[in-house]
């Protein structure tokens, strides 16, 4: 329902324009804060086995979207999708209690423990007569989807932060509990860790991003990791996606030595594949062959857009998205799926696995 909401965010997700006073100086726009700020404000209430953190900004996407999507409306257009945020915005009320929309920022937190994502200055219904459940000083509300069947189907705990206009919503009593349990106790927290220090080092970045996340590898998923691709993974992988997407890895030299093998053969799998179903068109079906037409040239135009830079203990990779309005629809509605479905059948789709003693 969040991505759904998050989704929305392009079509109208402003208010409506009012007539501005002349007499009246408009203020000086505040500087957005920084992903490690906003991860750093609520560190508190983050468990200690916290693994993952992720943070969008709500207004920076709907912008991002609307350059990408722009066209000329004309004030009937206008009208449709201010009515089109106002649906969402009453479903979701309805739904979660609260109106994703409406937030600075979200910040997703994930861990064994507990699940949920924190909406910074949002809207929040009347949560009525609610089910409620309390915990080290913190009340959350029982939101059902469907409130003719309040145990069936989806539904989250929504929980409003002491004394500011952040809200929560959580996956469930747990989670709220193990949330509570950290602003309560920093014992139980991740605050003072060096886990904290360590993701507020992978979420900095000298530009703002309209979403910034990292992630910590936990020993089940590097066991499975080294099964499947021979080499071990990196400790931690961080990234920030705006116009350009930059991912950042950290781990020893054998880990990095290993992804970058692996980003370097994979990609030239791929794109020997796509070469090979372009000169093939002509004898495909139309359906396929226009998939191949546009696998080919936009898969090229982002390939040489890749920067690979290796350091001591880091790889990152980078990658500007030169896509236009047109063709960045055309690819996720109809050329995304058909290139999936070239590699996944594709003999050369699966990139060898890394061999121990390879030298890079």
């Amino acid at each position: 329902m969040l991505i759904l909401g998050l989704g929305g965010a392009p079509f109208g997700c402003s208010s409506a324009p009012t007539t501005a006073d002349p007499t009246l100086q408009a203020p000086a726009p505040q500087k957005p804060a920084s992903a490690a700020d906003i991860f750093a404000q609520y560190l508190p209430y983050m468990p200690a086995d916290t693994a993952s953190v992720a943070i969008f900004r709500t207004q920076m996407l709907s912008e991002l979207m609307q350059d990408v999507f722009a066209t000329k409306q004309q004030e009937g257009e206008k009208e449709h999708l201010l009515a089109m945020r106002e649906d969402f915005r009453s479903l979701l009320l309805d739904t979660l209690g609260v109106d994703p929309l409406s937030a600075d920022s979200v910040v997703a937190v994930i861990s064994p423990s507990a699940q949920f994502i924190i909406l910074e200055r949002t809207e929040l219904a009347d949560l009525g007569d609610a089910d409620t459940t309390d915990a080290h000083g913190m009340r959350a509300y029982y939101i059902a989807a469907n409130p003719a069947e309040p145990d069936a189907g989806f539904g989250a705990w929504v929980a409003p932060f002491p004394q500011t206009e952040t809200v929560a919503v959580f996956a469930d009593k747990h989670s709220f509990e193990a949330a509570a349990a950290a602003y309560a106790n920093t014992a139980d927290g991740l605050a003072g860790t060096p886990n904290a220090d360590a993701l507020a080092e992978l979420l900095s970045a000298p530009k703002i991003s309209v979403i910034t996340g990292a992630v910590f590898i936990s020993d089940a998923m590097k066991l499975e990791f080294q099964e499947d691709y021979g080499f071990a993974p990196p400790e931690a992988v961080a990234f920030h996606i705006d116009r350009e997407i930059r991912v950042d890895f950290r781990g020893d030299e054998t880990s990095l030595d290993g992804i970058k093998f692996y980003i370097e053969v994979f990609r030239s799998a791929y794109l020997a594949e796509i070469e090979r179903q372009y000169q093939i068109k002509m004898t495909s079906e139309l359906e396929q062959a226009a998939g191949a037409i546009l696998a080919y040239h936009l898969s090229y135009s982002l390939d040489d857009s890749i920067v690979i830079t290796r350091g001591p203990s880091s790889l990152t990779l980078e990658a500007h998205l030169p896509l236009s309005a047109s063709s960045f629809g055309v690819l996720s509605g109809f050329g995304i799926p058909l290139i999936y479905e070239y590699i996944q059948e594709s003999p050369t789709a699966e990139a060898p696995a890394h061999e121990p003693g390879t030298t890079f």
